[in-house]
């Protein structure tokens, strides 16, 4: 309720004091925390990059302690455990001030196995919920911040991050080696030496009480794409503007890379709106197994999750309260049910700002973050560009989209969402200001087929700086299929709602076709 005010000089005074080598780690912790807590962002920018090396000691040596501390078993007394508990959010709240700060260090490997040891840790299946939500954020912070530079091993980990996902990459298991102890080196090879490094352990296993998610695939694929968004505005990079564009460019294309064919083993890589396919899909029967796919609730996520970037009318971000220190230990709170329900759906999948009305084509003008702009608005508007920003994705979005259509009338929220967003597409033709840039027509001189759009930015690639992506971006030149090409792919996927053959035994799911197909119709007669 009181608090105490921390004054200039106090600060000044626990910078000098965390510095001092001569004094004993925990004193240093502990002023190091203060200071975090009280400067703003440029001066924790500098502060970090100026003593990374000491900051980077101080944490691990927090970090060591508080693990030994939470490992006490024969500790009876509440209050002194929940201490300890207490103690391990500190350390976490400064580690997360590592990643955001020391971006550039971090990109150049620096304490690139020791990271990724404590975020292994954080990780660990044997974790409570909460934490492993919250290691996720640091996950991709860190990842992010390495990139292209990022070695095979972490991208294994990213990999796996989502349970039941196993990494595809020969000789690197990622986090799924957490398993099967004790083996568990996540990115060590035990058969080069006869040293191994010790077990990685659970650091704050699920307390008495704790639920855990009532689908742990789906609910921490969700807690994946909410962080690829969320965290790119985070952290403090010395050129925010391109920056942030690139790191969810590189996090969207490792997402599409390892996740991508096994959330959709059946996506067609020749959906192509510049060269659509006009025939129509062929009649189907309902399947029963279809709906029963472990994949299926993830199938779901990722539709409602692009199609909160892709729709015109979006719902208003209220934004959390912000605290100084990270949460693990909350007993009371669990995760939401199943998907379906909306009311916990929307509490863990991202909310979004209401789009603004001027065109999104141009980075310079809609990712520049001033004092008074949501980060959420940035992140949104930084993530659709990329979606739009190039032929693969646009053409990824529309897969994605037709694989919604195939959904069995059992998901009908998620196809809804579907024709939710084709229906603004098509109904905003009028509107250039908020017309997607791929539904503007292509120009006369525009390169049509994808051999002439290779040759174009082959010839292009020593350009590809800051610059020359907002250039791109302002003309669109490369992305536009076109009013006629949108329609025609939508014709041809949204007809699996009208062929797909349900049965009289289904009255159920027979209204739902009916419904569905009405929404469609109607479209059309706009």
């Amino acid at each position: 309720m009181f608090s105490k005010k921390v004054h200039t000089a106090d600060i000044k005074k626990s910078i000098l004091k965390f510095q001092d080598s001569k004094k004993d780690s925990p004193s240093r912790f502990k002023h190091l925390k203060i200071v975090v807590e009280h400067i703003d962002v440029r001066e924790g920018r500098n502060l970090f990059e100026s003593n990374y090396s000491s900051i980077y000691y101080i944490f691990y040596d927090a970090l060591v302690a508080a693990e030994n501390n939470l490992k006490q078993r024969d500790i009876t007394f509440h209050l002194v455990h929940k201490a300890h508990k207490e103690e391990l959010e500190s350390v976490l709240f400064v580690f997360e001030k590592i990643l955001i700060y020391c971006p550039d260090i971090i990109g150049s490997r620096w304490q690139c196995h020791s990271i990724a040891r404590i975020l292994a840790k954080l990780l660990h299946p044997g974790n409570s919920w909460k934490l492993r939500k919250e290691a996720t954020r640091f996950f991709i912070l860190w990842y992010q911040a390495l990139g292209e530079n990022a070695p095979i091993w972490a991208d294994a980990m990213f990999a796996t991050l989502v349970p039941g996902f196993s990494s595809p990459i020969p000789g690197q298991p990622g986090l799924t080696a957490l398993a099967n102890p004790p083996s568990n080196t996540v990115f060590h090879d035990p058969n080069q030496g006869p040293v191994s490094p010790s077990e990685i352990l659970p650091v704050y296993p699920p307390q008495s009480g704790e639920k855990h998610p009532d689908d742990s695939m789906k609910f921490y694929l969700e807690t994946l794409l909410e962080a690829i968004v969320t965290q790119i505005v985070k952290i403090e990079w010395k050129d925010k503007q391109y920056s942030q564009y690139k790191s969810f460019t590189f996090l969207f294309d490792k997402f599409k890379q390892y996740y991508q064919k096994l959330i959709f083993p059946q996506y067609a890589n020749k959906t192509d709106i510049y060269v659509p396919n006009i025939d129509l899909p062929n009649l189907r029967k309902l399947s029963k197994d279809e709906s029963h796919s472990p994949y299926m609730s993830c199938r779901v996520s990722l539709i409602k999750w692009l199609a909160s970037f892709t729709s015109l009318r979006q719902p208003v971000y209220q934004p959390p309260s912000s605290s100084p220190s990270i949460r693990v230990m909350s007993e009371s709170e669990t995760p939401g049910p199943d998907p379906h329900t909306s009311s916990q759906e929307a509490k863990r999948s991202i909310s979004l700002v209401q789009q603004d009305t001027s065109s999104t084509s141009n980075i310079a003008d809609n990712t520049t973050t001033s004092v008074t702009e949501d980060p959420l608005a940035v992140a949104f508007n930084i993530v659709r560009q990329v979606l739009y920003g190039s032929r693969d994705n646009i053409n990824f979005v529309h897969e994605i989209f037709r694989q919604g259509f195939l959904f069995p009338f059992t998901c009908s929220p998620a196809i809804r969402r579907v024709i939710a967003a084709y229906k603004d597409w098509i109904h905003c033709c009028g509107n250039i200001a908020t017309l997607p840039v791929f539904m503007l027509e292509p120009l006369v001189d525009s390169p049509s087929s994808p051999d002439e759009q290779s040759q174009l930015l082959t010839a292009k690639s020593r350009l590809r700086n800051h610059s020359y992506i907002g250039a791109i971006q302002s003309e669109n030149v490369l992305v536009r299929a076109g009013l006629q090409n949108v329609l025609q792919v939508f014709i041809t996927h949204s007809a699996n709602v009208f062929l797909l053959e349900v049965g009289s035994e289904y009255p159920l799911l027979l209204e739902e076709q009916v419904d569905i197909c009405k929404r469609v119709l109607n479209i059309y007669r706009h």
